[in-house]
């Protein structure tokens, strides 16, 4: 615009986007604007906040700007309509170029965040359990956890759901991860049983679930499922 950065008087409160986010204007400037188009014009004076950064916008108008011009708006029908000497002015929008440029506007602020979660992620994969033998587990000492069944309700053994080979197969090789990582063990008299469900997976492979739906009947649902001090 041709605008010297010496016109611009310095301020430090932040501006909000529409995502959240928070930015230090480079200043504020004081500068006309004229809305609607000849001969049914309005020019005022408006302050304007300059700050750095890519935008689909060139400048977002606020509430005192359109109180200055004493403007109607309607989101709806996407038009402002205003007074001036020479009668009602107006200024039309288009519904579909303005979705366009708020959901680019979005994105455009959406980018650099997500490049620098992917980036940290990628510099910490060792964190991640990517098989079963990554899960080290936790010492009981420091947390252990222990179903809330209730005692009056008596243990429930589902019966026996036969499996056609194929998810024979496949839950044994599941079932064995687990035992040779010690994450579970071998129950010879076991007052509780439920079966195994397995589903399918968009990949073709399989899903081992557990059908717990007697045991959670036993479990009564805690409304302060976190640690309480009383």
């Amino acid at each position: 615009m041709g605008i010297p950065k010496e016109q611009l008087k310095k301020i430090s409160k932040p501006l909000y986007g529409f995502t959240g986010d928070s930015v230090i204007p480079q200043g504020t400037i004081r500068l006309p604007i004229t809305a609607g188009k000849k001969p049914r014009q309005a020019t005022i004076m408006a302050n304007f906040m300059v700050i750095k950064g890519c935008s689909q916008y060139n400048a977002v108008i606020g509430r005192p700007t359109l109180q200055a011009l004493r403007a109607v708006t309607s989101i709806y029908h996407q038009k402002v309509k205003f007074p001036t000497p020479n009668g009602i002015g107006e200024i039309k929008s288009n519904q579909y170029e303005a979705r366009v440029m708020y959901y680019d506007a979005l994105r455009g602020y959406d980018q650099p965040g997500r490049v620098e979660v992917e980036s940290f992620l990628k510099k910490n994969l060792d964190v991640f359990a990517w098989n079963h033998s990554d899960m080290e587990g936790i010492d009981l000492e420091v947390i252990c956890h222990f179903l809330n069944i209730d005692p009056s309700y008596p243990p429930k053994c589902q019966k026996h759901r036969p499996m056609n080979p194929e998810r024979y197969a496949a839950l044994k090789e599941e079932v064995d991860k687990l035992i040779n990582n010690g994450f579970v063990r071998e129950a010879h008299y076991p007052r509780w049983v439920s079966n195994p469900v397995l589903v399918v997976k968009p990949n073709g492979t399989w899903r081992t679930c557990v059908d717990f739906s007697d045991l959670n009947k036993a479990c009564p649902k805690d409304g302060f499922p976190l640690p309480r001090i009383d």
